[in-house]
């Protein structure tokens, strides 16, 4: 989960000068460039569906799983 959750910080950019967010710096982060294209509640809801099928995803991410399949259908 560690891992995962670095993983997460390095592939939006959250992590910076050495030091790491914390898990609602990152869901603010998420939801702000989520909000920048209009996807914010999208994500909102999807990250909620993806902690009701697994219960152990920290709200963190999930929101950052639920970013990451929204925007890749953008493209």
């Amino acid at each position: 989960m560690i891992i995962l959750v670095l993983d997460i910080k390095l592939d939006i950019g959250l992590v910076e000068n050495g030091n790491s967010m914390s898990n609602s710096e990152i869901i603010e982060e998420i939801l702000f460039k989520s909000h920048s294209l209009h996807i914010a509640n999208d994500v909102m809801e999807l990250g909620t569906r993806l902690r009701i099928e697994n219960p152990k995803l920290n709200k963190a991410t999930a929101y950052h799983m639920a970013y990451t399949k929204l925007t890749s259908k953008l493209n």
